[in-house]
């Protein structure tokens, strides 16, 4: 008899457990579309004019980040791209997107430039295995900002910029107002 209740009792718990692992929650992030790969043309091997290894202390937006330079806070503006701005659809997304692309990983700098409020423009890159991604590009090609053209022929790797918009994945951002006339009150 007490043979019996066990095997009973290990039929039950196997059921149970089956049973438990056969109905496990779905996680959410489980049904986002997987990100694509880093595209070739993202990753540059020894980008010319790179400068310096930057701490980030705080991404704004899709577009724009602040480091530490030499002992100050300076603002960087991407150069030749637009990224919603945070009160627009898809502003915290971006943002948010282009916070888990650098994470806790310093920036290194392109060419440098000053725009006339001051901020610095320029490509920011971050380190990988194979090079250094050129995140304005990423941005473009995920969906997250905007080949911002009257702007995006002045960076150094201005081709790529339009190579990245061609394969750019649809988003809100990409289907929606762009952040220029966003901010001229296109609203």
């Amino acid at each position: 008899m007490k043979s019996a209740k066990v095997k009973i009792g290990i039929i039950l718990g196997t059921l149970l457990v089956g049973w438990g692992v056969y109905f496990q929650p779905t996680p959410i992030d489980s049904h986002r579309e997987e990100e694509p790969a880093v595209h070739k043309t993202d990753v540059i091997v020894n980008p010319e004019n790179l400068h310096g290894s930057y701490t980030v202390l705080r991404i704004y937006d899709g577009d724009t980040l602040t480091v530490n330079m030499n002992g100050q806070d300076e603002s960087i503006r991407f150069c030749g791209i637009d990224a919603p701005e945070m009160d627009q659809p898809g502003g915290e997304e971006s943002r948010d997107y282009l916070r888990a692309l650098i994470g806790s990983n310093p920036v290194y700098l392109g060419s440098i430039k000053r725009d006339r409020w001051g901020r610095i423009v320029s490509e920011v890159f971050v380190k990988t295995d194979t090079g250094f991604l050129l995140t304005n590009t990423y941005m473009i090609r995920q969906g997250y900002a905007l080949n911002w053209e009257r702007y995006s022929r002045n960076c150094q790797h201005a081709s790529l910029y339009q190579v990245a918009e061609g394969e750019q994945r649809q988003t809100e951002i990409t289907q929606g107002i762009p952040p220029w006339e966003w901010r001229r009150g296109a609203r």
